[in-house]
């Protein structure tokens, strides 16, 4: 590998890591090269990349939004914004970023869909005590139990959600 390169142009010998001789003529600098492989045989072809498949909606993703929640730009007050997509799990719009400043925030949620969220909150709020309750009186099933506090852990988070943001 170390053997003396001869200029094409002047004869001159030099040593492998020379770039350019006396008489100007460059070297460029030659990689070895991998051995062909022996024909008649076929080439395998490129790997392709993997598959990537989207989790659904709900994987991963946080229940409510860690942005600022504003009808306009809590920053500087600018209505003037470009839809991105939300990262809270459960969104009735795209979170917005403002085209002023760059601040990213969450619009609120629709008053439509906090009375809905409040109307199935209130209803499982309401069957889940009175199914527990006929279970403490003794007119219900024991092994009820559980899915009496189910329902009832669903309506407050449904209660929930319609009172914040």
């Amino acid at each position: 590998m170390n053997a003396p390169i001869t200029c094409p142009e002047c004869g001159a010998h030099h040593s492998v890591a020379t770039q350019t001789c006396g008489c100007g003529h460059k070297f460029t600098e030659t990689s070895p090269k991998a051995p062909e492989e022996p024909s008649g045989q076929p080439k395998e072809p490129p790997a392709e990349p993997p598959i990537s498949i989207d989790l659904p909606f709900d994987i991963g993703k946080p229940l409510a939004t860690s942005y600022a929640v504003s009808p306009a730009c809590p920053k500087c007050g600018s209505s003037d914004y470009q839809a991105v997509k939300s990262k809270a799990m459960v969104a009735y719009a795209s979170d917005r970023e403002c085209r002023v400043c760059g601040t990213r925030y969450t619009p609120p949620t629709p008053f439509w869909a906090r009375m809905v969220f409040g109307v199935i909150g209130l209803a499982a709020m309401g069957v889940g005590v009175c199914l527990l309750f006929r279970v403490l009186i003794g007119k219900g099933h024991a092994l009820s139990v559980i899915a009496d506090i189910a329902v009832i852990v669903v309506g407050f988070a449904c209660l929930y959600k319609a009172a914040t943001k």
